[in-house]
């Protein structure tokens, strides 16, 4: 072991800690060994007491006794100085040299306590000393050297002596001897690569483990895990959870409910709600207020991701806060800018849509050709800023929470095709024809017939602007369990993938070019998930592309059909 394995891949400082580790775990079982050592000098004295001469039995077992004693002292001086790393290689060649002499010892046997005329005690002290010499495996294998040295010591004298007695025991003896002698020092090389490949495994474990625990210390976000049943008792949260909100990991951990109770009463019930939504989409993002240690609230950014085993089945929920206060301030000072703005555009643009629409209807006088041209071009586009203030106003009181919603129980099935009725038009300039089928029509939901009416508008247009001219698209309803699914499907041009996780993002257009081109905002489908989870649902979608898209509205459901 004293020369250093070929371990590809490894520095050098590496192998001299996996070094250590072997001769430590040579020390570490020293005291077995010597034990062992102990126990079959014992037994060779007792076993030959009666065919060997006293003398020689006593000096044998004299000289045994001091190196037991010699390496014991050894183990002591080991344990007392615990040697750095770089002092490992010189108390494996100690080691060594100790094995080596009660290997000696041992071997030595074979010529002194070997009776010449008695085959059975002959026997004897070859089943010895090969017992001795296999048990030893398990404990001087740590070392590249050490044991092939310490069973040499033992098996040449023993298989000189054999060949030397020429009985008809010994000389069969000789083949097991030589068959044991193989098959122990290829078991105590499989033993020595094998620990070295094991320390180096956790050598690298507890490096990764160290690095990732100093991220996770020191991280700007804290790392949490739950059970992924009903309550989500957290499990685990990282150590920087002091950095960010003053407690300690297991005040969330202990307390089943402190998460929740730290939620701002504001947010409380929609962070819940929004909760349930993981287990039928393993992903779910939010942002809610938290109170601090000290009593102040932070904004925090909370993404959670649904984790599955083989079979399909919930195993953990893994997740992180990240504190978004000075974004959230930014937001607002940005929305408050917007809205001022855009109220001060509105009431001119107004009055400048209401002038252009008297000088377009002959109000003053007919127009010529090319005024009547002119009119038109600055009337579609004071329609389109309208269209956009109005859009920003609402996006403003929905993510300040001054959106008032006037839920009353509506008929779905009669929602949709008043709503597919008000966008025909639209359609047909498009050459698109929307297409319902449904087979529930008595649906109920408790909502706002506005804002849902707002929604599908912004479905159908999407739909009818990006789907290829004399397509169409299907519009269906039906029930989910205890929800009712709206689904808008076109055959467009599909969403490109880059763009599609960010597809309800405010002023998120997958082209630019064909965007200005269709016409839009950009914030319609940003305003519709947040007005359906305002208002308890869901809305997702899937799309591939130059085939289409399916845009899907998921609403609990107020009454069974009858």
């Amino acid at each position: 072991m004293y020369e250093h394995a070929n371990v590809s891949d490894v520095d050098s400082n590496t192998v001299l800690e996996i070094d250590a580790e072997q001769v430590k775990m040579l020390y570490d079982a020293m005291p077995a060994a010597v034990a062992a050592n102990i126990a079959a000098s014992l037994l060779l004295v007792f076993a030959q007491y009666t065919v060997i001469d006293h003398t020689v039995l006593m000096w044998w077992l004299g000289i045994s006794i001091l190196i037991i004693f010699a390496r014991t002292l050894l183990l002591r001086a080991y344990i007392k100085t615990r040697p750095e790393i770089n002092q490992a290689h010189r108390w494996g060649i100690w080691f060594t040299i100790g094995s080596s002499a009660s290997a000696s010892i041992l071997g030595s046997a074979s010529f002194f306590l070997f009776p010449e005329n008695s085959p059975v005690y002959q026997m004897m002290c070859a089943f010895v000393l090969l017992g001795m010499a296999s048990g030893a495996v398990s404990s001087l294998s740590f070392g590249k050297i050490t044991f092939p040295l310490y069973a040499a010591l033992v098996f040449v004298p023993l298989l000189l002596s054999l060949a030397t007695t020429a009985t008809t025991i010994s000389l069969t003896l000789i083949p097991m001897v030589l068959m044991a002698f193989g098959f122990i020092l290829r078991s105590a090389r499989y033993i020595y690569n094998n620990s070295r490949q094991n320390i180096l495994f956790r050598l690298q474990s507890a490096r990764n483990a160290e690095y990732l625990s100093g991220l996770l210390k020191s991280g700007p976000v804290v790392v949490y895990s739950c059970d992924p049943n009903a309550e989500f008792k957290i499990n685990f949260v990282s150590e920087s959870i002091r950095d960010l909100l003053g407690y300690e990991p297991v005040q969330f951990i202990n307390d089943q409910n402190f998460w929740e109770k730290g939620i701002h009463a504001d947010d409380k019930s929609r962070v819940l709600k929004n909760l349930q939504q993981l287990h039928k989409n393993d992903f779910l993002t939010h942002e809610y207020r938290f109170r601090k240690n000290d009593g102040s609230y932070i904004w925090l950014y909370d993404e959670l991701k649904l984790i599955r085993g083989d079979d399909g089945t919930p195993t953990t929920v893994t997740g992180y806060w990240a504190d978004i206060t000075e974004r959230k301030k930014i937001d607002i000072m940005k929305n408050e800018f917007i809205s001022t703005v855009s109220h001060e555009l509105r009431t001119p643009l107004t009055s400048i849509h209401g002038s252009l629409g008297l000088l377009k209807g002959g109000a003053t006088g007919a127009l010529s050709e090319a005024s009547t041209k002119m009119i038109n071009i600055a009337s579609n586009n004071t329609d389109r800023l309208l269209l956009l203030i109005n859009d920003i106003l609402d996006l403003q009181k929905i993510e300040s929470g001054n959106l008032a919603y006037q839920l009353e129980p509506l008929n779905l099935y009669e929602l949709v095709e008043r709503a597919i009725q008000d966008n025909a038009s639209y359609g047909k300039a498009h050459n698109i024809a929307f297409n319902f089928s449904c087979d529930i029509r008595s649906a109920m939901i408790l909502s706002d017939h506005h804002r849902l009416m707002q929604v599908m508008a912004n479905l159908l247009s999407n739909a009818a602007k990006f789907s290829n001219p004399g397509s169409t698209v299907d519009i269906k309803l039906c029930r989910d369990n205890d929800n009712l699914q709206i689904s808008v499907s076109d055959q467009g041009i599909g969403i490109p993938e880059n763009y599609q996780s960010a597809i309800f993002e405010k002023f998120t257009q997958a082209d630019a070019s064909d965007s200005r081109k269709k016409g839009g905002t950009g914030l319609g489908l940003a305003i519709s998930k947040m007005l359906i989870e305002n208002l308890g649902g869901t809305i997702h979608f899937t799309s591939t592309e130059n085939v289409g898209t399916t845009f899907t509205v998921s609403l609990p459901e107020i009454q069974k059909e009858a």
